[in-house]
């Protein structure tokens, strides 16, 4: 039985996942960093904070990651100013949850303000009952903060909790949370990990509709 349901934003929700990975390369060429584009799969669902260490990791502690990361997301802002594309089956799946009554929340490891501003543009805010960033949890994924923080925020119990995920981290940490994990596949492909730790895998949206219709008959 599924009585809550869990979204990451990005890549799951909504088709911004490009449009990361473009500002993420263009800004490396700009600072003349090497390999972006392969390391780019290493951060995707990981907080700012993980993200600046690992950069640090990569090209020395006097690297100014955090000054990396602005102009990044300086550029992604650009990017998506004129549009931002849902998933296939975004909508359908969320008005099936919402006639069915199941309390639904976003935990993204985007800032506040640009998570604010993509589910205004898109429409999907109306659907949540929480909303729980990175900036408010002590630790980012793959650790299970952020999704327990959502459970709680929506009174769900994490057994009957799916979490719909498109990260290899944001699989991990809801597996650490002991809810059910569900890979909606988008840049990435699904793993030996993803397949043991993951309670289904959906190729869309739709079909993650369709998987929560035949659990709850």
């Amino acid at each position: 039985m599924i009585k809550y349901a869990i979204f990451d934003m990005d890549g799951t929700l909504i088709d911004t996942e490009p449009l990361y990975e473009k500002a993420w390369v263009d800004i490396g060429e700009k600072w003349g960093l090497d390999g972006m584009a392969e390391k780019y799969p290493l951060i995707v669902g990981r907080s700012i904070e993980s993200i600046c260490s690992m950069m640090k990791e990569w090209f020395g502690e006097d690297f100014d990651a955090s000054g990396f990361f602005a102009e990044r997301m300086q550029c992604f802002v650009g990017l998506i100013e004129k549009e931002i594309p849902l998933k296939d089956g975004c909508i359908e799946l969320l008005e099936f949850l919402k006639r069915q009554g199941i309390p639904m929340a976003i935990a993204t490891s985007t800032p506040m303000y640009i998570t604010s501003n993509n589910m205004q543009k898109t429409g999907i805010g109306k659907y949540m009952d929480a909303v729980v960033t990175a900036e408010a949890v002590k630790n980012g994924k793959p650790e299970p903060d952020i999704f327990l923080e959502a459970a709680r925020r929506i009174g769900a119990d994490p057994l009957y909790t799916v979490v719909c995920e498109d990260s290899i981290n944001g699989i991990r940490g809801a597996h650490r949370a002991a809810m059910k994990p569900i890979m909606v596949v988008d840049r990435l492909s699904p793993t030996e990990e993803t397949d043991r730790l993951c309670f289904a895998t959906c190729k869309d949206l739709l079909e993650v509709k369709e998987l929560i219709k035949k659990e709850n008959k």
